[in-house]
């Protein structure tokens, strides 16, 4: 009955004391509860990063081969090995299986009666569902893959094409020329998957797409991956991966500069950046910046909540004095407050749940996730419960201990000054406007930074044009394409390219006596890009020395054109007509001007450019501007009169924009989400303590009234505290975020320059937002009638 009573008196006193304040209680859990939503939303998105490919069992024995290319300015990584490496890894008693795959290069067409639709899949040995975590749900577990015209199809692939028949022993037909039946089938690979596809077809089939593949077992080999030992020594086993690849029988066709290292899955996601053959991060920046993030922002909202309370002490200092005249202990007091605070907590936390609810749609297509609460999680409720437990203790601590410290002799004579705490005050309103500015900065910084790269000059023009996927009717009836195609005064030209020019995936490695001059110091690679006559005017690349491809000149075929870097590090002062030897010899025909062909986080690459229009994978096709739904409507007729059997795949040219800066564009977009919180949270407490100070000052404000004050200087007598504590924090926060955003800038190599028009931009609209919030209050105060406030006195 005690305890009852005593909880009773408790929620008497917080209901009494929040209604009567009702707007200090509301500014406290709008702040709390925006905090907590926005903490939420991030935990969220951080938990699913970090849970990517952790399904698969044993996943701290899996591991990738990655390859280090040893270059005399740099070294590069990449993933790939020998096609003979994993047989031979097999025989090694730490190694419990080894797996091979490469992609199909591109999606494949599935013909299944009269359904036909592109999917997307690998190549890969049938150890992969041994190595992997893929669930098998009908087939041969043993022998999934039996032979070279079987396959396995996700659960996605066959409801598509069967419905619920069991897809076993139905046929495809792939790209209308290969019958494969189906000879598993596996469920589909889940969200938080490094590894996506949705068939697997035998790694043999891919061992004959080429004549190397065919003599040599697949030299490229694609990626191999190892499931070890669990008490196998990594660093073992890269001495013994070393010494194989070395052998001649898988190390055919290989490059002496490189090396093979295993990568851990627990990496993949995370840690896939490498810089000079070392990892040098990843995702897992993103991760720990977002964390941190999350709590400043829940500091500002706690901040809100000491501000406001040690405020307000004034109101409940008479409370505590009574109450320690009838024998209250100080630690009963603490016990009070913080449980007030906790309570409060634990309110705003329920409401940020439905404001979860209500933006996670809009996060989700935010982040290009599909993001959820799992209500039926037990560690849910007991996260949330620990989080609320931390915020209100957090957020409750300082007036908690602040009000149980006051005499009560000194209360109860009423010496307890409202300015008690002042200092502090102003100090965790200049932590929460520092943070605020370095987040407006940062976000301004990363939206001039993603303007840079969208209109930087790649060296082509990129605007107006888009790619269709080629195929081998295309391949044949090309001429008839092209000439029907250019009839529509829409389109502007036709071209041929094996890759697009902004991601260039081919490259070569020449070898000794490739050039003029060539020396063995000379092992550094070039980008390699097949095209035909007419790629590099349709592009508006520039040329500096000698011509374009020719179909006049017999010769082109084995000729081709590289651009200025390529000629540098070649060392050839005229190099139009020297002798060049790559995949076949020729000459050099002309010089174009250095182009972009991947990400500005990285530097130009040197580009050699061979004429080879059999090998295009890719229809370039320019159109005039504004006529984009013209072009594409009379492509797509044409293309259904050349290639009726397969449906028209196309991309535009700058799609890889997206591929490439998809980390700096969410980023981007993050951070002007939690800026604008982070502002609104700042600016709900300082509206608050605006008000208290106002209200607080209603009688001196009335007396400076009647002794002939003018409104306006009522006005600035109330702001001039607030804009002075703004000042200083962005004297603080100005150069923490100029140090942060210069380190983010270099990690470009091609990056803006901030300037000084983003500090100001920022500094004013920080005080203007200041301003703002405080006018409001203190014009409401210095036009209250003085009587209204005097009548006591």
């Amino acid at each position: 009955l005690i305890q009852f009573g005593m909880l009773s008196h408790f929620f008497k006193i917080f209901f009494r004391t929040t209604i009567k304040n009702s707007t200090y209680s509301f500014i406290n859990v709008a702040g709390l509860a925006v905090g907590l939503a926005t903490s939420v939303l991030i935990l969220l998105w951080v938990i699913d990063e970090t849970s990517f490919d952790q399904f698969h069992k044993n996943k701290d024995q899996i591991y990738l081969i990655m390859a280090n290319a040893k270059m005399p300015d740099k070294t590069i990584t990449f993933p790939a090995a020998p096609g003979p490496l994993a047989p031979a890894l097999r025989q090694l008693p730490e190694v419990i299986e080894a797996c091979r795959m490469t992609d199909t290069g591109g999606r494949i067409l599935f013909t299944h009666q009269d359904k036909s639709i592109y999917e997307e899949g690998l190549y890969a040995d049938s150890s992969i569902f041994k190595l992997f975590t893929i669930a098998l749900l009908s087939g041969d577990a043993l022998h999934p893959l039996p032979d070279n015209s079987s396959i396995a199809i996700s659960k996605k692939v066959a409801v598509k094409y069967f419905g619920d028949k069991d897809p076993i022993g139905k046929v495809f037909r792939l790209d209308n020329k290969l019958d494969v039946k189906v000879s598993a089938l596996f469920e589909d690979m889940p969200a938080n998957s490094t590894l996506k596809f949705d068939f697997i077809l035998p790694y043999q089939l891919y061992a004959k797409t080429d004549q190397y593949n065919q003599e040599w077992g697949a030299w490229t080999g694609g990626t191999t991956y190892v499931k070890l030992r669990s008490d196998a020594d990594v660093e073992s086993m890269n001495r013994k991966i070393h010494e194989l690849f070395t052998k001649p029988h898988i190390w055919v066709r290989w490059d002496t500069n490189i090396d093979l290292f295993l990568h851990s899955l627990n990496d993949w996601r995370l840690r896939n950046d490498f810089e000079n053959g070392k990892v040098a991060g990843g995702k897992i920046a993103y991760v720990r910046a977002f964390s941190i993030v999350s709590v400043f922002i829940l500091l500002i909202a706690c901040i809100n909540f000491m501000n406001l309370a040690t405020a307000r002490s004034v109101s409940r200092s008479r409370e505590v004095g009574v109450r320690k005249v009838v024998g209250a202990a100080r630690h009963s007091l603490i016990g009070q407050f913080m449980a007030e605070s906790i309570f409060i907590s634990i309110i705003s936390l329920l409401i940020s749940l439905l404001i979860v609810q209500l933006l996670l749609p809009a996060f989700n297509q935010l982040t290009q996730k599909q993001l959820s609460i799992d209500y039926t999680n037990p560690m849910f409720y007991l996260g949330l419960l620990g989080v609320s437990i931390i915020t209100g203790l957090v957020a409750g601590s300082y007036p908690a201990f602040f009000l149980s410290s006051l005499k009560a002799i000194q209360v109860l004579k009423g010496k307890v000054s409202g300015f008690t705490g002042a200092t502090i005050r102003k100090g965790l309103v200049v932590f929460q406007f520092s943070l605020s500015v370095i987040l407006i900065i940062s976000a301004l910084v990363v939206y001039r930074q993603i303007n840079f790269m969208r209109s930087k000059n790649l060296g082509f023009d990129k605007e107006n044009a888009f790619l269709v996927m080629m195929n081998d009717n295309l391949r044949k009836n090309f001429n008839a394409f092209k000439n029907e195609a250019l009839l529509n005064p829409s389109i502007k030209s036709i071209a041929r390219s094996d890759f697009n020019p902004m991601a260039i995936d081919g490259g070569l490695v020449l070898d000794d006596n490739a050039w003029p001059g060539k020396t063995k110091d000379d092992d550094f690679g070039f980008q390699f890009l097949q095209v035909d006559e007419d790629l590099l005017s349709a592009l508006g690349f520039v040329f500096v020395d000698g011509r374009n491809f020719s179909r006049e000149f017999v010769s082109d075929s084995a000729n081709y054109i590289i651009t200025e870097l390529a000629a540098k590090r070649m060392r050839l002062t005229n190099p139009v007509g020297q002798f060049l030897h790559g995949p076949r010899k020729g000459h050099i025909v002309g010089v174009i001007k250095d182009f972009h062909s991947g990400g500005l986080q990285e530097a130009i690459a040197p580009v050699i450019i061979g004429f080879n229009p059999s090998e295009a994978r890719r229809i370039v096709v320019r159109y005039e501007a504004g006529e984009l739904e013209k072009a594409m409507a009379h492509i797509q007729s044409v293309y259904q009169k050349t290639s009726p059997d397969f449906p028209m795949e196309y991309k535009f040219l700058d799609e890889p924009f997206g591929r490439f800066y998809q980390n700096e564009i969410l980023i981007g977009k993050l951070a002007t989400w939690f800026t604008g919180v982070a502002i609104f949270i700042s600016c709900l407490g300082l509206f608050g303590l605006s008000s208290f100070t106002a209200e607080r000052r209603s009688k001196e404000i009335s007396v400076r009234k009647v002794l002939g004050a003018t409104i306006s200087q009522m006005v600035m007598l109330l702001c001039r505290d607030f804009i002075l504590v703004v000042a200083i924090a962005l004297v603080i926060g100005l150069p923490i975020a100029w140090w942060g955003m210069n380190r983010f800038l270099d990690t470009f190599q091609f990056r803006t320059e901030m300037g000084i028009s983003v500090f100001v931009i920022s500094a004013l609209s920080m005080l203007a937002v200041a301003l703002l919030t405080v006018s409001y209050q203190s014009i409401k105060a210095a036009l209250t009638d003085p009587a209204s406030a005097l009548k006591a006195e």
